[in-house]
């Protein structure tokens, strides 16, 4: 996978999960806690860590198909 690639599906992972995050941990809070807050260095720290692991998710993945081509 080339950096370009990996980059890209980083940046997508990345926000994504901080949508997601962010959305999930403000109704959270406003329903629970009836205090409409966001938590940005939660939301910031999971965007980041899923974002890593889905590009090297994807790297993986990569490798694996050349393997099983290279032995057809």
């Amino acid at each position: 996978m080339k950096i370009k690639n990996m980059l890209l599906t980083f940046i997508i992972g990345f926000a994504v999960t901080f949508v997601v995050n962010a959305g999930l941990v403000y109704g959270w809070n406003y329903f629970v806690h009836s205090a409409g807050l966001f938590n940005w260095p939660l939301s910031f720290f999971f965007a980041v860590t899923l974002g890593i692991l889905c590009a090297f998710i994807g790297v993986i993945q990569n490798k694996s198909k050349k393997a099983v081509v290279a032995k057809k």
